[in-house]
């Protein structure tokens, strides 16, 4: 464990280069107490990093000759090629193929397979789990060269190693957990031989979980022969290659992979090249571990200065103070560049954001440290920044509710047999068969992707109980929902009153006319009182007709002007607030949607005048905000 007590400044973090090593940058449970100062940049500010990468070095498609191919199991549709390149040194340099123009080299780095997993992941059965982890072990090299998988008792033998003793490791059996697959093998790298336990994952990531030491194999014969200097991105054997073109089913090298290699023709070996020549090299970020490093103040200009081209790994990572540098404001935003007009959280939110790992990024919700976003969401509110603050909480509970939702979508094994039994329910109570293959999968669907969706109206009604306008609008909304609603119901007809402006009279004017739908809302009849039915063409004469309590067979009466729609809207929609206007009129017998869009609009009015109440008065947010 480092401690530093005075200052510790990176002059410049540049990503950028030519380069087949794997750099990467450790404060791994440092202590700095005087702070850590991430030095500006190279470039204006607001430009983006260039990108970093392992390059295509040395690799150039007119010095490949003879090529082999060998077909994958865990990559359907490609082939490992293996191509001699005689100047101006002997060497072979493998990459994978689609058997079109698509090429990606295997550089002897994990990040030529994992550019191509997070794009197309592999198959991986308990076959191809095997052949994958071959592949990765045999062309991703550490310092000392590749890790060689023994699969043949006779070397056991001949280091004096009883190989019933490790019959599992050579049988190399996988074993499934869960998604992923463990192995245990025989492992020989820099001259040792290994017991190894190893975990493929269903994305293409492999860890090796035990590595113990068995015995020294230097100047023992192996299962390779010759031996190989590995120097990225070529493998290159002791003995000099002479030949080209060797002759037909002879190689002067051996294969380290797979068994049945065929010789490429001319015209495949034309598409490979193609290939390579179209290849930009493998992007790759560069990984800094500030896991368990507890630093003074951050200074690193709103965490600007990290750029783009890193993957920061911050599980207990601890700062006192952070460097917040506010935008400019008034006529200076106007002639800034973008990055510096954004405010201090969108830098700093998009800092937090460069733990995401490669590929697809978060994937679970056991993958997302959401202590981070507390942390600086804390501290701006130390430093008086309570909106920072907010978008900063509000960002997190984002990225958390998208992973619940979509760790919850992904359960539809659970959820696929209670949409079943549900439309076997209804087709048993004599429900059609096209209504219950319906319910079945309305079910299913809202159970796999209901969360999300809640996940969605949560945030866009009330950005997560932390924007009270969104809140307020939301309400609003819906109200002016529910008065159209109503107006259809009931046939009105909306118009603006006569009126006088600056001399002239104006008309009614109408804004839109509903009389023609068919009429919804009627007189309820069943409120304890008679009800007088007068004649429309002559209000205040005598009655025509007249309705006794509960009498039925009687002639409906439409609601008409009985309501005021915005405030019978207002009435079904807040809870606990009568207007006496509900009670007056209600949906005909026979309409079964209105009805229904009644009970959900009054529901929803429950749900959302609750949550505009918790978001307005602050409870959601102090709650988030401990």
């Amino acid at each position: 464990m480092a401690e530093v007590k005075g200052r510790c400044r990176i002059n410049q973090l540049d990503m950028s280069g030519l380069s087949l090593a794997f750099p990467s940058l450790n404060f791994e449970g440092a202590r700095l107490q005087g702070g850590l100062t991430i030095g500006k940049r190279q470039g204006s500010p607001g430009e983006p990093a260039p990108p970093c990468f392992i390059a295509k070095t040395d690799l150039d498609p007119e010095r490949l000759g003879f090529m082999r191919a060998t077909a994958l199991r865990c990559y359907p549709g490609w082939q490992l090629v293996e191509a001699l390149v005689t100047t101006p040194s002997p060497g072979v340099v493998a990459l994978l193929w689609d058997g079109g123009n698509r090429t990606s080299p295997l550089f002897g780095v994990s990040n030529s397979l994992h550019l191509l997993n997070a794009t197309r992941p592999p198959k991986l059965d308990p076959e191809a789990a095997t052949e994958y982890l071959k592949l990765f072990c045999h062309h991703v090299w550490a310092d000392a060269g590749a890790f060689h998988i023994i699969e043949d008792p006779g070397v056991l033998e001949v280091l004096g190693v009883d190989p019933t003793a490790y019959a599992d490791e050579l049988r190399l059996q996988p074993v499934r957990e869960g998604k992923n697959w463990l192995f245990r093998a025989l492992v020989e790298y820099s001259g040792v031989l290994f017991s190894a336990k190893f975990r493929v994952r269903a994305s293409g990531m492999v860890d090796m979980l035990e590595d113990n030491p068995i015995q020294d194999t230097q100047g023992m014969p192996l299962h390779c022969s010759p031996r190989f200097v590995y120097d990225r991105p070529f493998r290159k054997p002791a003995a000099t290659i002479t030949s080209n073109a060797p002759p037909a089913g002879e190689w002067p090298v051996p294969p380290v992979f797979g068994t049945h290699w065929t010789a490429l023709p001319e015209a495949s070996c034309a598409r490979v090249q193609a290939g390579l020549r179209r290849y930009d090299g493998i992007h790759m970020r560069i990984p800094i571990s500030l896991v368990a490093a507890r630093v003074g103040p951050l200074d690193d200009d709103g965490g600007m200065q990290w750029g783009d081209q890193v993957r920061l790994s911050m599980q207990g990572f601890v700062y006192e103070q952070l460097d917040t540098p506010d935008p400019p404001l008034g006529v200076a935003a106007q002639f800034a560049p973008p990055v510096v007009r954004n405010t201090s959280w969108k830098l700093r939110r998009d800092w937090l954001h460069l733990q995401r790992p490669p590929g697809k990024g978060w994937t679970s919700p056991d993958d997302f440290d959401s202590e981070q976003h507390a942390q600086v969401a804390r501290l701006y509110r130390t430093a008086g920044r309570l909106n920072d603050a907010r978008e900063i909480i509000s960002d997190q509970m984002q990225v958390e509710g998208m992973l619940q939702a979509r760790d919850f979508a992904t359960r539809w094994k659970t959820w696929l047999p209670i949409a079943t039994a549900l439309a076997t329910c209804c087709a048993s109570l004599g429900i059609s068969i096209e209504l219950s293959l319906l319910a079945g999968i309305l079910a299913f669907l809202l159970l796999s992707g209901g969360r999300l969706l809640l996940h969605e109206l949560y945030r866009l009604s009330s950005g997560f109980g932390l924007r009270p306008a969104y809140a307020i609008a939301t309400f609003q909304g819906l109200l002016l929902v529910g008065w159209g609603g109503v107006l259809c119901a009931n046939r009105d007809m909306v118009e603006l009153p006569a009126f006088h402006f600056l001399g002239r009279d104006y008309p009614p004017l109408t804004l839109f006319d509903l009389r023609g739908l068919e009429q919804v809302l009627f007189v309820e009849t069943s409120l304890g009182r008679d009800v007088v039915l007068e004649d429309p063409g002559d209000p205040g004469s005598a009655p025509k007709a007249l309705i006794p309590f509960g009498g039925r067979g009687a002639t409906p009466i439409p609601c008409g002007d009985s309501i005021q729609p915005f405030l019978y809207a207002a009435d079904v929609f807040i809870p606990l607030l009568d207007l006496r206007q509900e009670i007056r009129c209600s949906p005909r017998d026979g309409a079964v949607l209105w009805h229904w869009a009644k009970a959900l609009y009054a529901t929803l009015g429950w749900i959302v005048t609750s949550l505009t109440i918790l978001t307005v008065t602050g409870v959601l947010r102090e709650r988030l905000e401990r």
